[in-house]
């Protein structure tokens, strides 16, 4: 079992450590480039196991969204480790905003009030902790657009936030029965508790924080292998 807490790092040494204990399956396959379903060993052929499990940044900042494959070092000695990689690229660590940043968004607030137009929604958006910035395709008709988004549906592409921070932000401010589209699920929850499930698209990229607010960067699947 690897424990809690358990620290890996990448070559320019930013620790990240486990958030829950993980235990190591039995022996595992992949499929190599040919197609064909291979036994996971090592260089000794011995086979090993393989689990996932998620992790936080010592550090703050947005020098902590490293990207996918960097973090490949254990910080202690594991019985039986052979090898980690994290399999996601690092999102929603950011530097503190700046006074001018801090008042471009105050004004931005004033012009475009938060509520259901595009504006309102965009301000509401670039309101949440880590968002950069915000950019809506909204297609009115009822017909595909020429980007293929559906019917009567909002396609919302943000850069930086957490994706179920800015899924929340979006559900309290969309009209009711509005199709969002994306390559990402989140969900959010009404003030009855219930859950809802929202599409939209977040790109990886360097993200800022709200003035004076930092936060550790959630790091999803680490991929952790050791012998069997």
């Amino acid at each position: 079992m690897i424990p809690e807490g358990t620290q890996f790092s990448t070559d320019d040494a930013q620790i990240f450590e486990t958030t829950d204990d993980l235990t190591v399956g039995e022996a595992t396959s992949y499929v190599d480039e040919g197609g064909i379903v291979q036994p996971l060993q090592d260089d000794d052929g011995n086979p090993l196991g393989r689990g996932t499990v998620s992790a936080v940044s010592q550090d703050t900042g947005a020098e902590m969204n490293v990207m996918p494959g960097t973090i490949i070092n254990s910080e202690e000695a594991l019985d039986g480790f052979n090898a980690v990689t994290n399999i996601n690229g690092a999102q929603g660590g950011g530097d503190i905003e700046t006074d001018d940043q801090y008042r471009i968004r105050i004004l931005e607030n004033r012009k475009h009030p938060i509520n259901s137009t595009i504006s309102g929604i965009e301000t509401a958006l670039i309101n949440v902790t880590g968002v950069e910035d915000v950019r809506i395709v909204n297609n009115i008709e009822m017909t595909p657009d020429e980007y293929g988004n559906p019917a009567k549906s909002i396609h919302v592409y943000v850069i930086g936030g957490l994706p179920d921070d800015i899924a929340q932000a979006l559900f309290d401010v969309l009209p009711p029965v509005t199709k969002t589209v994306g390559s990402v699920a989140s969900i959010a929850k009404d003030i009855g508790g219930k859950w809802y499930r929202l599409c939209l698209i977040v790109p990886q990229l360097y993200l800022y924080l709200l003035k004076w607010i930092f936060m550790l960067i959630l790091l999803h699947l680490i991929q952790i292998m050791v012998s069997q």
